[in-house]
């Protein structure tokens, strides 16, 4: 769960991290605004994702996006310089921390969507500060991410990879013919407990009675 500095109507902090990217949290418009998510667990993470709000993605520019310790101490941050981006993503080398803070001391802040990914390390420690909810587990970790992916035909530069390279914006496209298929390789026996498809924009019919 997450909490933030001011709200603005129904935009809640735990929109940011609730797996729907249509929405979003949204704070007062004021100066010194903040969004934090505690995973209440000693992680050691290896990618964090941010979905910026549609429609408004100048906004997060300037943002500071952080990893805190269990003492809620930054032990990572990184400033967005991009003017108006639509997916950030960070890949840390196995960065052991409890919280992920973004800032912004200009204006509002909007997020669409956070992913943390990693191993849980330890649990939260009692003596340690604790934010006002029940513990929930890290998220699981992406185990597609970037792993070999073929497909039984490819259209131009449309190719299998493309659906596993963690960018929203690019896509895989088959020839125009019956019996096309996508696979990916997960390279390990895996406990998956969740898939998500993110379809193409524009052409979603096209996904209709796929297996």
């Amino acid at each position: 769960r997450a909490e933030q500095s001011t709200t603005f109507e129904e935009f809640t902090a735990d929109n940011a991290v609730d797996g729907d990217l249509n929405t979003f949290i949204h704070t007062a418009e004021m100066t010194g605004n903040w969004w934090m998510v505690s995973l209440d667990i000693i992680g050691s993470i290896t990618q964090i994702k941010v979905f910026n709000r549609k429609g408004v993605e100048d906004r997060l520019h300037g943002a500071v996006i952080e990893v805190l310790d269990p003492h809620k101490e930054s032990v990572w941050n990184v400033t967005v310089t991009e003017a108006a981006p639509t997916l950030l993503v960070y890949d840390l080398s196995e960065l052991q921390g409890s919280y992920v803070k973004i800032s912004l001391d200009t204006h509002i802040l909007n997020i669409g969507e956070v992913e943390v990914y990693g191993y849980v390390l330890g649990d939260f420690p009692s003596a340690f500060p604790t934010m006002s909810f029940a513990p929930t587990q890290l998220p699981a970790m992406n185990l597609a991410l970037g792993k070999r992916a073929e497909q039984s035909t490819t259209f131009e530069e449309f190719t299998a990879d493309n659906a596993v390279d963690g960018d929203l914006n690019t896509f895989i496209h088959t020839a125009e013919m019956t019996g096309n298929w996508w696979m990916v390789s997960l390279d390990i026996i895996g406990s998956i407990t969740q898939i998500k498809v993110f379809n193409r924009k524009g052409v979603e019919d096209r996904l209709h009675g796929a297996v």
